[in-house]
C-alpha cells in the first residue's frame, strides 16, 4: 500500500508583525480580562510569536528533514495493516514544509482511492471549529467567556433553571456538568425542545468544578452563538473560518456536487455504515472535510496563514483553562499536554464509521492530522506516539 507525498506549498511566515498589528488595534490585557480571557493569554501569545519568528529565521530556505514524511508513511501503512483500515488521508507540517499523504481506498467497493479531495467525517474535531468561532466572538463581537446562558436565551429568562448559571467557558471546556448526550433524537433537536428537556436538570457537581465530556453542551453553545450573532451557525463558521481559509470542501451538509468524494465509513467491526449528513448536530461533530482543507486549518492554528483576527481567535482557543488530572489541561475544546518538554495541543474525533486526530507542537511548528474511514480506538494513541517521534527526529536534526 503506497502513499503519495506532495508538497502543496511552503508556509509563509508572518513573524512578529502579527503582534505589532494586534498592539496597534489596542487589544490589551485589560480589554481581554473584561471578556473573561485568561490573564496569561497576551504574554503567552507574545512569546509564541517570538518563537515563530525565531524558527522562521532558523529554517527559512532549507529543505528540511526529508526522512520525517517517509517515517510517517511507513508508520501509517503499518497502522492500516494492523487495524484493517481501508483508507487514510494525512496532513503533516514540519518546520516550513507541508505534506499530504494518501493511503488506501476512500471506497474499496468502487476502487476509489484516497486523494486530497476525499471527504471524511471529522467527528469531535468539529468542536474545535465551534471553539474558534466562540473565541472570535469574544475577541471581536462583545461575547464574554464568563457570560451565562440566561444572557442568550429568552426562554431561560422566563423559565429559570439551573442552566441559567452555566457559562460559555464551562460549555466549551466540558465543565458545565451537563450530560454527555441529549435525550432527544439528533434530527429533532431545536433550541426550544433542548431547553425544555433540561428544565429540571440537576448538576451532579458545582458548576465549573469537574470535567465531564458533553456533546450536549456544544449543542447549547451553538444556539448561544446563533442568538448572539443573530445568524445561523453555518454562516458564522463560513465567514470566520471556511471562507478566509478557502476551505471550500468543508461542510456540515454535503451538497450533491461533492457526493462522489465522500469516503465510505466502516464501524468497529469493519462493516460499512451510512454517513452522518445532518445539520442538526453540526456543533458536535457532523462536519466533513478533506486533507487539503485541513492543511489550511492546521497552518492557521500554527499561526502561519490566515487573517490576524482568525489567528488570534485560534490562539485564544488553545489557552489552558481547567486542569484534568496530572497530565492534561482542558482548553477551549482542545486538550493540552507536555511531551518531550514541549506543549502539545490536540483533539480526536470519532463517528460510527470514522476516526480522526489532529495535534500540533506550536513551539516547533509541527502538526499532524489523520483522517481515517474506520472507527478504531487505537488511532489516538498511535497518533500521539507518531507526533512524539516526529518531534524527537526534528529536534535531533
Amino acid at each position: 500500500m503506497r502513499a503519495k507525498i506532495v508538497r502543496p506549498h511552503t508556509i509563509d511566515s508572518r513573524g512578529l508583525t502579527i503582534f505589532a498589528r494586534m498592539s496597534q488595534k489596542g487589544e490589551n490585557l485589560a480589554d481581554m480580562r473584561k471578556s473573561g480571557v485568561p490573564e496569561g493569554f497576551v504574554m503567552k501569545k507574545t512569546r509564541a510569536l517570538f518563537t515563530a519568528a525565531l524558527l522562521t529565521t532558523l529554517f527559512a530556505g532549507c529543505t528540511l528533514f526529508a526522512n520525517i514524511p517517509q517515517m510517517a508513511k511507513k508508520r501509517i501503512e503499518s497502522y492500516m495493516q494492523n487495524n484493517d483500515v481501508p483508507g487514510i488521508s494525512a496532513v503533516l507540517v514540519v518546520g516550513n514544509n507541508s505534506y499530504l499523504l494518501h493511503f488506501g481506498y476512500a471506497n474499496p467497493k468502487k476502487y476509489q482511492k484516497v486523494t486530497d479531495r476525499s471527504l471524511f467525517e471529522l467527528g469531535s474535531i468539529g468542536k474545535c471549529f465551534v471553539a474558534t468561532v466562540l473565541a472570535h466572538e469574544v475577541l471581536h463581537s462583545g461575547m464574554h467567556l464568563n457570560d451565562t446562558l440566561d444572557t442568550f436565551f429568552p426562554y431561560l429568562q422566563k423559565n429559570p433553571s439551573n442552566l441559567c448559571g452555566v457559562s460559555l467557558q464551562q460549555l466549551v471546556t466540558h465543565t458545565s456538568g451537563l450530560p454527555r448526550t441529549s435525550t432527544l433524537a439528533s434530527e429533532s433537536i431545536t433550541e426550544k425542545k433542548l431547553l425544555e428537556s433540561l428544565q429540571d436538570w440537576q448538576p451532579k457537581y458545582p458548576l465549573g468544578t469537574h470535567f465531564l465530556y458533553s456533546n450536549l453542551g456544544f449543542h447549547i453553545l451553538r444556539f448561544a452563538l446563533e442568538n448572539h450573532a443573530q445568524t445561523e451557525y453555518s454562516k458564522l463558521l463560513s465567514s470566520i473560518i471556511i471562507a478566509p481559509l478557502a476551505m471550500n470542501s468543508t461542510t456540515h451538509c454535503v451538497p450533491t456536487s461533492l457526493f462522489s468524494f465522500m469516503a465510505q465509513g466502516f464501524n468497529k467491526s469493519g462493516r460499512p455504515v451510512s454517513g452522518t449528513n445532518s445539520c442538526n448536530i453540526e456543533a458536535t461533530g457532523a462536519l466533513f472535510s478533506t486533507s487539503s482543507d485541513m492543511l489550511q486549518f492546521l497552518q492557521a492554528n500554527l499561526g502561519r496563514a490566515g487573517p490576524d483576527a482568525l489567528i488570534h481567535a485560534m490562539q485564544l482557543s488553545h489557552e489552558g483553562v481547567f486542569k484534568v488530572g496530572k497530565s492534561m489541561t482542558q482548553a477551549l475544546a482542545w486538550q493540552r499536554r507536555r511531551l518531550n518538554g514541549f506543549l502539545v495541543i490536540d483533539k480526536n474525533g470519532a463517528t460510527n464509521g470514522f476516526s480522526t486526530w489532529m495535534g500540533m507542537i506550536p513551539e516547533l511548528n509541527i502538526g499532524l492530522v489523520l483522517l481515517t474511514n474506520r472507527r478504531c480506538s487505537e488511532l489516538t494513541p498511535f497518533a500521539k506516539k507518531l507526533l512524539a517521534d516526529i518531534s524527537k527526529e526534528f529536534v535531533a536534526n
